[in-house]
């Protein structure tokens, strides 16, 4: 897959994702990292590493489309998770020292930051994927798109860190958005909109269909987009 997987700047620095292993052969292991530059001449401000991290080897254009979700740069801060299964981080963005670590946020595989309120979607039962071999990833990649289980929706503070809702849904990857009269999502069968502070479903727009063959089987990755 690409070596960069997310982009983002704020406040005059650019923040990003990279692979920085040896280009020498694709087969050598990948060396994720975070890294901070100055938007305007950039120069490396710093650097953190990335633990586990989605497979190298994926198959070219083909995702997964929600690692550019796990991160989030705002003012003097970053929001990113540290590894595939790792919990959310709060990031200096000056200095790329940790500020808070948030509980309960293991499995977070997207984020939006709005009005001061995180929104994350997190998988409590990520499995750890086997990318041990060839052979485990062209199962995997032939998989379903989406394994349709349900998800944590958390609602948490960004300054304090304190929880302030959370709700199980089913939410197809990529489709969570915040705007201030809700927070919006497709359930696999219609766009949901739940209220911002409380979490309960405000409403339920109706069945919309997906494209044919969507959730179906063949370039899907169970549980990442493409």
């Amino acid at each position: 897959m690409s070596s960069v997987s997310a982009v983002v700047s704020a406040a005059g620095r650019i923040f990003y994702i990279l692979d920085e292993a040896s280009p020498a052969s694709i087969l050598l292991p990948p060396k994720w990292s975070l890294a901070a530059r100055d938007a305007f001449n950039g120069t490396i401000l710093w650097k953190r590493p990335i633990g586990k991290w989605h497979t190298h080897l994926w198959p070219l254009k083909s995702g997964p489309a929600q690692l550019p979700r796990r991160l989030v740069a705002v003012g003097d801060s970053v929001y990113v998770t540290l590894s595939l299964d790792g919990p959310l981080t709060k990031i200096d963005a000056a200095t790329g020292k940790t500020i808070q670590t948030y509980k309960h946020t293991k499995g977070t595989e997207e984020i939006i930051l709005s009005d001061g309120i995180l929104f994350l979607l997190v998988n409590k039962h990520a499995e750890e994927p086997d990318f041990a071999n060839l052979k485990k990833i062209r199962h995997a990649y032939r998989a379903k798109f989406w394994d349709e289980a349900p998800r944590q929706i958390m609602a948490v503070k960004a300054d304090t860190g304190k929880v302030l809702w959370t709700a199980e849904q089913q939410v197809l990857p990529v489709t969570l958005a915040a705007g201030r009269q809700g927070l919006f999502f497709h359930n696999g069968q219609s766009v949901v909109c739940l209220d911002r502070t409380t979490g309960g479903q405000k409403y339920d727009a109706g069945p919309s269909a997906l494209q044919r063959g969507y959730l179906g089987p063949g370039h899907r990755a169970s549980g990442f987009g493409d």
